[in-house]
């Protein structure tokens, strides 16, 4: 009597569901003490030591925090009953004996496939309903939440159990599979990081950037760990706190079947006796041999470079040399894993030839900046929000290093100094790179935020280009930009489109009676009378002014020694209240400052402020007697 093939067999089903009980086991524990067990002895507690509801019912409302750690635990559960239920592709013999059973290539499949997704979705329906009866009885029921993390749980365990079972399709190494699993998952995110550092080699300021979205969604353990969370909102008044991210499982359960399809047209015309085999599939092998090589060659020649650098006197040179004998090198180790041989070094010459010429194109065309990533800025209309970090600027306060705006008008000067700079970029790279160069270096890091959502960064640590502040062009664009009183009022005034209103001021005097220090505080009219004060010399271009050297004369005797400390009150588009602070350098030339201070009395006769200079020529005084003193002992 003919035998009967059939497409799933119940015997292997439960022969699986009891072979490897430990690990559906242990996911189900994990969940039971997580979730219902949680709930029941929280309740009990309250029951024999009393107390409210509040805690367990915020831990009720907040259930889905725990989608973040279930992420981690379907990707780690996942590989591991991959592992189980197919672990006879990876012996000669069981391989043999499966495919020698009744029952066709699909069946085998999908009996296996099947079997393993049960480890993960029948403990969460069991969990699920627990929790529902753990939480009834404890008085604190959110069905709701309940039903959102079996969604969310299944369906993070659908695509990494899926991708699990995709991976192990190609392998014919029971070890191999999970390093190819974990190597996968990050895979897109290192290879952007790499490649990112390799370009801060070869390209003058250039920096992190956001990662392509096509590189976050190919890092899925990222991706959704990112995006699955509660976020507060404020609608017509009423406070609600809303999960977000579920339309990130959605769109992973939909690849997890291309994957499980996928996984099973590869099962179909893998070849059985490949079992052992680091690559069981042959087209794939090339795409394992010079994808291992290129990511030795860049991660291998990076840290080589990083070892040996200082004893180089440029870049590009050795840092292609490290990045070719990597590369070749890679070319060769992965030839040994797919030969399960060291010796490949005859047959692999040719082949780790082309590909260190390949990379050879590819170190080139980044030298030529064949990326255009060197000359890039961006345009106004593509900008969101620019941050500008810049050489700290006498006087230290808050307008001395840091630009924050959504401006236009002030975005445009920011972009036309990095154009600048951009525009100068290889004679500033000659000087970077000329070790006789014993002049000052200016520091500037541009921070966009772009309309589409994308961050950029260009940070630059960079000689002057005629080696002195003074006419330095770049340096007098920033020094222009920073003494533009729209800029100050900006910086000295935060938060003015919030209605934000000065409550307090600090600022320490020197008293010439007792010849010591005093902190003067102003209560919020007198601040408010400060404030007022303060802008119109500001406006007046009176107050705010910045110097190229903090041994500037003018600096020296225009700015006080100690910075006037603001506190400023405002209530957020939220209705969330902060405070804020700034700092201001009082400058002796804010006539309406100076006055109010001391029609306030915070100055007079006795109480004084001191110039930087006066400060500088008394410390040296001291100094002076000092080391006579010693000299006269």
């Amino acid at each position: 009597m003919q035998s009967k093939t059939s497409y799933f067999n119940k015997t292997l089903f439960f022969k699986n569901i009891t072979r490897f009980w430990p690990i559906w086991t242990v996911y189900t524990a994990i969940w039971t003490f997580s979730l219902p067990l949680n709930f029941f002895l929280q309740k009990i507690n309250l029951m024999r030591y009393g107390g409210t509801l509040e805690n367990l019912q915020r831990d009720a409302d907040n259930l889905l925090n725990t989608t973040v750690p279930g992420v981690l635990c379907s990707a780690v559960f996942g590989i591991l009953i991959a592992m189980a239920v197919f672990s006879y592709l990876y012996n000669t013999r069981a391989t043999g004996f499966m495919h020698t059973l009744p029952i066709r290539r699909e069946g085998l499949f999908l009996t296996n496939w099947l079997s393993g997704y049960c480890f993960l979705l029948v403990p969460n329906i069991v969990v699920a309903l627990l929790t529902v009866a753990a939480q009834a009885f404890a008085g604190t029921m959110n069905l709701w939440n309940i039903w959102m993390w079996f969604l969310i749980q299944s369906g993070t365990a659908l695509f990494f159990y899926s991708f699990a079972v995709f991976c192990a399709m190609f392998t014919g190494h029971v070890l191999a599979l999970p390093i190819f699993y974990g190597i996968l998952n990050f895979l897109a995110t290192a290879l952007s990081a790499v490649f990112d550092s390799l370009l801060t080699f070869f390209i003058l300021g250039y920096s992190h950037s956001s990662l392509n979205p096509l590189v976050e969604w190919l890092t899925p353990l990222m991706q959704m760990s990112e995006n699955l969370y509660y976020r507060d909102v404020v609608e017509n008044g009423v406070d609600l706190h809303l999960f977000t991210g579920f339309q990130y499982v959605l769109v992973y359960m939909v690849v997890a079947v291309l994957l499980t399809v996928a996984a099973l047209l590869l099962y179909r015309v893998r070849h059985m006796e490949t079992a052992g085999d680091v690559i069981a599939i042959p087209w794939a092998k090339p795409l394992f041999k010079y994808g291992f090589a290129y990511c030795t060659a860049l991660a291998g020649g990076i840290f080589l470079y990083a070892m040996f650098q200082n004893i180089f006197s440029s870049t590009w040179g050795p840092l292609t040399v490290f990045v070719l004998l990597a590369g070749i090198l890679g070319c060769y180790v992965a030839e040994m894993f797919l030969q399960k041989s060291f010796k490949v070094f005859r047959k692999g010459w040719k082949a780790s030839g082309v590909f260190a010429l390949v990379m050879l194109v590819f170190m080139v065309g980044l030298k030529m900046d064949f990326l255009g990533l060197a000359a890039w800025t961006p345009k106004t209309s593509e900008v969101e929000n620019v941050d500008l970090y810049f050489s700290s600027l006498a006087p230290y306060d808050s307008a001395g290093n840091f630009m924050d705006t959504s401006d236009p008008e002030r975005i445009t000067q920011i972009i036309a100094l990095h154009q600048a700079i951009v525009d100068n970029r290889v004679e500033l790279q000659e000087k970077e790179n000329d070790r006789t160069y014993n002049g000052e270096y200016t520091y500037y890091n541009f921070s966009y935020t772009l309309k589409n959502g994308r961050y950029e960064s260009r940070r630059y640590s960079i000689p002057l280009l005629t080696g002195e502040k003074g006419n330095d062009p770049l340096f007098q664009a920033l020094l222009a930009m920073v003494n533009d009183p729209d800029y100050l009022m900006d910086a000295y005034f935060p938060f003015t489109d919030q209605g934000a209103a000065a409550i307090q001021a600090n600022l320490m005097v020197y008293n010439t009676e007792r010849q010591t220090t005093e902190l003067r505080t102003l209560d919020a009219v007198d601040t408010e009378k400060l404030a007022l004060a303060l802008r119109a010399d500001v406006e007046a271009g009176r107050l705010g002014k910045h110097y190229a050297d903090e041994n500037d004369p003018e600096r020296l005797a225009n700015c006080a020694y100690y910075d006037l400390d603001m506190t400023w009150f405002y209530t957020d588009e939220d209705g969330v209240t902060h405070t804020s602070s700034s700092i201001i350098t009082p400058q002796f030339t804010a006539t309406e400052t100076m006055k109010l201070l001391h029609d306030l009395r915070i100055l007079d006769d006795t109480h004084v402020l001191h110039s930087v200079g006066e400060v500088y020529e008394a410390e040296q005084q001291e100094t002076a007697a000092t080391v006579s003193g010693e000299y006269a002992r």
